[in-house]
């Protein structure tokens, strides 16, 4: 039978919710938990007894989300928690470390925790709170010069084809010879997206060696029957490593950037692989 239903189905984290199904109930906690992160988790706990599908609470850079004078206006109502309005909401804003906490304790009670993002710094602060994002360049043999390809290990600032960003280049300024497994990770340059991201600390870049990558490359292969190309193995290897370092049930993702089939007979011979077919060129 043919379903004309114009109402859209609508997925929120694990629920999906259409015309068959029931509501989706969102308890508006918004400033309620009066600035006290408690206060707030016995809300959430409250709201999730309550039969509540998600929590929400609100969040705004108040400095910049009202004038300055609302900002410093008195406000001395019996429900000011400061003496101007401005300070009253900032005692009702959470702060990051504050955030995580609630997120934590939403994830080991199994609440749907969300919120309101008032102004672009807000919904920047909400991005940035549960992802650490982690480049991974090429550590190649060693990190002598010569041998690598890991900017940030052992490059500078300076200026090529166009692009100011992190080199490896020597005193005169002229570029050094690199080296990866991954040619596709041996140049002497990095992004200057990828460099100011660094620099803002929003991206963190760590290094993964020749070896290393070609061990994740082969682990992902046998394990999961997945050929990842050269330039995610370095991203595997340092996945693998931190997972070492993490307990279970923390979560890694790792973008899989390409496939890994145009880099296996490249693979086979770096692990010492005997026989392989030579390849022909007409």
């Amino acid at each position: 039978m043919k379903n004309n239903s114009i109402f859209p189905q609508i997925k929120i984290v694990n629920s999906t919710i259409s015309q068959d199904t029931l509501p989706f109930f969102i308890s508006e906690v918004g400033s309620n938990h009066q600035g006290s992160v408690e206060h707030c988790k016995k809300l959430m706990l409250a709201s999730k007894e309550a039969g509540a599908s998600a929590v929400k609470l609100q969040k705004r850079f108040n400095k910049t989300f009202y004038s300055k004078k609302l900002y410093d206006e008195k406000y001395t109502n019996p429900n000011s928690f400061a003496e101007s309005y401005g300070e009253h909401r900032e005692f009702l804003d959470f702060n990051k470390e504050q955030w995580k906490e609630l997120l934590e304790f939403a994830n080991e009670n199994d609440i749907v925790l969300f919120s309101t993002a008032f102004d672009i710094e807000s919904a920047d602060f909400l991005e940035d709170l549960n992802v650490r994002l982690v480049g991974v360049e090429a550590g190649g043999r060693s990190l002598k010069e010569g041998e690598h390809a890991a900017r940030f290990e052992g490059g500078k600032l300076g200026v090529l084809q166009g692009c100011k960003t992190w080199i490896l280049q020597n005193p005169d300024g002229q570029i050094n010879p690199t080296h990866s497994v991954s040619a596709g990770l041996d140049y002497a340059a990095i992004g200057p997206e990828h460099a100011y991201y660094r620099d803002l600390k929003r991206i963190d870049f760590a290094h993964a060696g020749d070896q290393s990558a070609l061990e994740a490359f082969r682990k992902l292969s046998c394990i999961e029957g997945i050929l990842p190309a050269l330039e995610t193995s370095h991203g595997l290897a340092h996945a693998f490593k931190r997972a070492s370092e993490m307990s279970p049930e923390k979560i890694i993702c790792v973008n899989l950037s390409g496939r890994g089939d145009k880099d296996a007979m490249e693979a086979a011979r770096l692990m010492g692989v005997t026989d392989l077919p030579k390849m022909q060129f007409s």
